[in-house]
């Protein structure tokens, strides 16, 4: 038998309505008004760094960030997170040495 999320109440309904226009809020602001948007990087980071977090524990977040830095040039620093950049040196903004 198979069950519709529909059939299940309006509270269900009602709460992912809810949820996908929060998140297409948090979207829209996090691409287009957040202070970082116009800071180049992958679209991903621009809403959540889950993409950093596989690319760590696949072993392969070095190669990405070097791949980053050739893709979008020598910038000033590129996005690898919603709030996060790194410079063009691959250190973090602010950091001892940076």
């Amino acid at each position: 038998m198979a069950i519709s999320i529909f059939a299940l109440g309006g509270f269900t309904t009602l709460g992912l309505a809810v949820l996908v226009i929060a998140f297409t809020g948090y979207a829209i602001h996090q691409v287009f008004f957040h202070p970082l948007s116009d800071i180049p990087g992958p679209f991903l980071a621009k809403l959540t760094r889950w993409w950093q977090a596989y690319e760590v524990f696949s072993g392969a977040a070095e190669v990405t960030e070097r791949a980053l830095h050739e893709k979008y040039g020598k910038p000033k620093c590129t996005s690898i997170g919603a709030n996060g950049t790194i410079d063009a040196h691959n250190r973090l903004p602010g950091a001892r040495g940076a």
